[in-house]
């Protein structure tokens, strides 16, 4: 979990980087609208970015939606969700989160780490091999 919590933060360390980068480079082109030029390419791109997002968490896994510490909790109360652990619930929530971030939108990424996680470990406690047997 450590090191996929790791993956995430050098993931977006890495796009908005290159975001700001390249925003500076169009906005220092010398007139005033290159910096009309630069502040309108950090607005697409941070909607670019919010739209991936969304339309994967849509279409793809809804199950990904909110920040899943709700649902982690009611599935170690004993309450079955459908859906809510999976493959594709993770990929979902892993580069959603990222594109959520990279936006710029107001999120943490402690409540998806819950979420996750529980949905690394259920995946582990699943794969065909000795040692992840459960007793």
């Amino acid at each position: 979990m450590g090191f996929q919590a790791y993956v995430i933060s050098e993931l977006e360390d890495l796009i908005v980087t290159n975001k700001i980068a390249l925003m500076i480079k169009i906005a220092t082109g010398g007139t005033e609208y290159h910096f009309v030029a630069g502040y309108i390419f950090w607005v697409l791109c941070s909607i670019f970015f919010v739209t991936i997002a969304a339309l994967m968490t849509v279409f793809v896994s809804p199950a990904a939606m909110g920040s899943g510490v709700a649902e982690v909790m009611g599935m170690l109360n004993g309450i079955n969700y459908e859906g809510a652990i999976g493959v594709k619930v993770l990929f979902v929530k892993v580069f959603g989160t990222l594109f959520a971030i990279c936006a710029g939108l107001c999120i943490g990424k402690e409540g998806p780490l819950v979420h996750i996680g529980a949905c690394i470990g259920v995946i582990t406690c699943y794969m065909p091999f000795k040692w992840c047997e459960q007793l």
